[in-house]
């Protein structure tokens, strides 16, 4: 099948903690974008020590395929592969004067990989890949004015004409008027208004016709609590709020993925409570679902899955730091609706 794909970015926020208050549990929110595999093992041989989270992807069809994305201590984009074997790091440099946030990178097709962080310039910087890896083109800016102390987030999907597929991206901003601003592949830059006082989480999916997407935004409001704006049917939504009460200087993160043959679509948050524990909200298509632990005992944010979008997603992986400062996992299998126990990534 012939492809034409447009690359342009990926965005993701830089990883920050989350309070959120429902019903007894204050709950606390990251926004960073994760993956199955060893990667304890692979972040203690990163070049220059590790500033931040990373930001992990599938992005091949059959899985068995990870990237690994870290901000290093020299301020560069470092990467590195696994596909039964870690393929050792390799630095993709930084936009003039280095890296100001974590990375974020998605993957809506077969080999592309595109990743984005802020500048030193406050803008929004782009590197990416169509080949799995194996070259990357050079950093180019998207400008716009992102707020200091948080970072962009993104996510992708795919359209069909006839036998042409075509990757779109858009990514979403707090800018420094505060106010949320968003920018797909061919568009300059748009504001969808309100005050946000996080980075925001984004997460699209295809309709099933792969013509059009869904997509939903979330963040901090001025009042402390979850707002959220959904895009369906050729417009958005206005603001939703979704309660609770965030921690200043913490953000939420969102997840997305088709997860039964039925092509159903499930929109995720996923948290760390204030007492320690992983908690998520879900919609799978009508609403969102109450607060919902999941336990454990977290030292860092959750990290969740950015997983090519031509598979069904019948696996979704989330990680954590424990207060051990191990990497555990936990992952929900869509066939029989439920999640694993934790796993501690060796």
């Amino acid at each position: 099948m012939k492809r034409k794909c447009t690359l342009i970015s990926v965005a993701m926020t830089t990883l920050v903690l989350v309070s959120l208050c429902t019903v007894c549990a204050s709950i606390s929110v990251s926004a960073a974008v994760s993956s199955s595999a060893n990667i304890q093992s692979a972040l203690v041989g990163a070049p220059a020590g590790v500033a931040g989270a990373p930001a992990v992807c599938k992005p091949y069809v059959n899985g068995g395929y990870i990237a690994l994305f870290v901000r290093g201590n020299d301020g560069a984009l470092w990467w590195e592969s696994w596909d039964g074997t870690w393929s050792g790091w390799t630095s993709l440099g930084a936009p003039a004067g280095g890296l100001t946030s974590d990375p974020a990178v998605t993957t809506p097709d077969y080999n592309y990989m595109t990743v984005s962080v802020r500048g030193t310039d406050g803008a929004l910087w782009v590197i990416e890949t169509s080949d799995g890896g194996n070259s990357w083109g050079g950093w180019y800016s998207w400008g716009g004015q992102i707020l200091p102390g948080t970072g962009p987030t993104v996510c992708s999907w795919v359209t069909l004409s006839g036998t042409t597929s075509t990757n779109h991206y858009a990514w979403f901003v707090a800018g420094t008027d505060h106010a949320l601003w968003w920018r797909e592949t061919t568009s300059n830059w748009h504001g969808l208004g309100g005050y946000l006082t996080s980075s925001p989480a984004a997460a699209a999916l295809p309709t099933l016709s792969f013509t059009d997407k869904s997509i939903d935004v979330c963040t901090r409001g001025s009042d402390g609590a979850l707002w959220l704006r959904s895009y369906a049917d050729g417009s958005w939504s206005g603001w939703q709020g979704l309660g609770g009460q965030i921690v200043p200087g913490t953000a939420p993160a969102m997840d997305a993925g088709r997860i039964s043959a039925q092509q159903i679509g499930r929109f995720e948050i996923f948290v760390e409570g204030t007492d320690g524990a992983l908690w998520h909200r879900v919609n799978t298509g009508a609403s969102w679902s109450g607060w919902q632990g999941l336990g454990g005992k977290l030292s860092s944010s959750p990290t969740s899955a950015d997983v090519n979008l031509n598979y069904v997603a019948q696996q979704i992986d989330v990680f954590v730091r424990g207060t051990d400062n191990a990497l555990w996992q936990k992952y929900y299998v869509a066939a029989t609706n439920r999640w694993s126990g934790w796993i501690s990534v060796p």
